[in-house]
């Protein structure tokens, strides 16, 4: 009796690790069809980071390799042959805020250093920000600079 729900245990921990392996798979191959996409809109993938849950997600670390054309993304966004899926799409419109909050962020002082995206039931994006003058005197002159007040 003890070997029998030992033998269905293991069997059941091999069901588990194969679903895994194809969720993985599944989401590796995603990110694949999703490479030339980032590369046409001017972004390269640098790094994967997979995280094994259920659902498996992964997070990509880009980075920009070409003046982003936001003419280009949108006519990516809009692509019929062959159609973005609605992944893709997602994708597609984030890059596409991404540039027009990069110049808001480089008025305030900003460059996007770098762009974390992580896939998941609900596409995430993250942008990590660097002062373009990460001085003392700089953090003087971003201050007085920005005559916007914070309203409490």
């Amino acid at each position: 009796m003890l070997a029998r729900a030992k033998a269905k245990a293991s069997a059941a921990g091999d069901k588990a690790r194969t679903g895994k392996d194809k969720g993985i798979a599944k989401l590796l191959t995603t990110i694949n069809k999703l490479r030339p996409i980032l590369r046409s809109g001017g972004y390269a993938i640098e790094a994967v980071h997979l995280s094994t849950g259920l659902p498996p997600q992964a997070s990509l670390k880009l980075r920009n390799v070409a003046e982003v054309d936001m003419a280009a993304l949108e006519e990516l966004e809009n692509r019929q042959e062959p159609p973005l899926t609605k992944t893709q799409k997602a994708i597609v419109k984030m890059l596409q805020k991404v540039e027009r909050l990069e110049s808001t962020c480089n008025e305030k002082g900003y460059d996007v250093g770098r762009i974390d995206l992580t896939t998941g039931l609900i596409p995430e994006l993250t942008l990590r920000l660097l002062p373009q003058d990460p001085s003392p005197e700089g953090d003087e002159a971003a201050a007085a600079q920005d005559g916007e007040t914070i309203d409490e």
